[in-house]
């Protein structure tokens, strides 16, 4: 195996994005990473990093012995335990892992209801033909079709199966002509098969691009939806950046960001409105429109470096981790004319109706001074331990006009890193 990975100042070899704490005790030999070298007693495990460390860790870990493995009798201990401290934490998130990919597996249920009855099929077993590749596996008939379902309970799991089956293609960007090959009809009939369901017939190449894709999309939607509920209430922040294609095309993508989760709401191809602030403008305006222009707080655009002082101000004023944090910290904002200005800026122009700003700015007046639910011990004791979001939540009540406010910016996203591609 090529090495592919980079040396530090120290000369050590490490593979790229790698944490692993065995290659600072081992190196590859010749350029090969399957074959590592110990530094403590020069022996070369055949089998990578994985063997390094399982013979460092004196070939015991958790009590058990690795078979076929020469322990090191030259490490050291404070080695041994960072070693078997990584190679614990790495097992445990290997066993969360298989723990939640086993509860989805579980929570499969094609028929939707497990006490439901389940009508029993008779089993049609199609005629083999011989074929040229018999000697090598099972023949299988390709022209076989399953009769249809003859249940209620057989129809509703065939949708759920081909659900499955479409959200994997989906998932992983497969062709819908791969649906149509005969290699894919091999594949599911073999499956039916091997486990003696001959009613089973796999969603087609129309189904997968039709059919189940408009209900998928449908169900993505409803999703959506679950977020848009909260979008009065928090406000939004629109996301974007833009990026090119091996071919060349420009795709901008869109994101609505709220305290409840980020929402990929579309992408569009820029290749022609890139250079022209108008489009740009005009692309924009149809992104608010959709997510309600009453919701949107902001929009942070990756390619620019523009800095929205007074609704930052506004945040920086109304967060009680800065405001309520020692005694004099009120007293220190308060005299920061700079700093109110621009938040009474904010105020002025993200609340329309002159009859919530003039509440918002009579609320400010208790909120300074400190009254009501606001003098609470409680009020004061928390504001470093919960979410700024959350302690308006809790004690807010006492003035509401500003805690709707405080809520929406506070709530409000600072960097479009959800933006960002892995």
């Amino acid at each position: 195996m090529s090495v592919e990975g980079s040396q530090g100042s120290t000369g050590r070899y490490r593979p790229t994005n790698s944490n692993d704490p065995g290659w600072d005790y081992g190196q590859p030999v010749d350029g090969n990473r399957d074959h590592v070298k110990c530094d403590f007693c020069g022996h070369v495990s055949k089998g990578g990093i994985k063997r390094l460390k399982q013979h460092l860790v004196k070939a015991l870990y958790k009590g058990i012995m690795y078979k076929d493995i020469r322990k090191c009798d030259k490490v050291p201990q404070d080695v041994v335990d960072v070693l078997r401290s990584f190679m614990e934490g790495k097992q445990k998130i290997t066993e969360e892992r298989q723990n939640k990919k086993d509860e989805m597996i579980r929570n499969v249920n094609v028929y939707g209801n497990d006490d439901d009855e389940i009508e029993e099929v008779e089993i049609q077993i199609p005629k083999k033909r011989k074929g040229p590749m018999d000697s090598f596996v099972a023949s299988i008939d390709v022209d076989f079709r399953p009769r249809a379902p003859n249940s209620n309970e057989n129809k509703k799991a065939l949708e759920n199966i081909h659900g499955y089956i479409a959200g994997f293609f989906y998932e992983n960007s497969i062709s819908f002509n791969c649906a149509k090959s005969d290699s894919y009809s091999k594949m599911m009939q073999a499956i039916v098969q091997y486990n003696d369901q001959s009613t089973f017939k796999p969603p087609s190449y129309n189904d997968l691009r039709v059919k189940i894709l408009k209900k998928k999309k449908e169900e993505a939607s409803n999703w959506v939806d679950n977020f848009k509920v909260h979008w009065e209430t928090y406000g939004v922040t629109i996301m974007t950046d833009w990026w090119t294609n091996g071919k060349g095309r420009t795709l901008i993508n869109f994101l609505v960001n709220c305290p409840k989760g980020t929402v990929f709401l579309k992408s569009i191809d820029g290749s022609a409105h890139i250079h022209n602030a108008e489009l740009i403008y005009k692309m924009l305006k149809d992104v608010i429109e959709e997510a309600e222009e009453k919701n949107v707080i902001q929009v942070r655009l990756e390619w620019s470096g523009i800095l929205q002082k007074p609704l930052y101000a506004a945040a920086h004023y109304l967060n009680p981790q800065y405001y309520y944090a020692t005694l004099t910290s009120s007293d220190e904002m308060e005299s920061n004319t700079k700093l109110k200005e621009n938040s009474l800026d904010c105020i002025a122009k993200l609340v329309l109706d002159e009859e919530d700003e003039s509440l918002i700015l009579r609320n400010l007046i208790v909120y300074r001074t400190k009254a009501g639910r606001l003098r609470k011990r409680g009020a004061h004791a928390c504001v470093k331990t919960i979410a700024p979001v959350e302690w308006w939540i809790t004690f807010g009540s006492e003035v509401p006009a500003l805690q709707r406010f405080a809520k929406r910016v506070l709530g409000l996203t600072s960097v479009a890193s959800h933006c960002k591609r892995i």
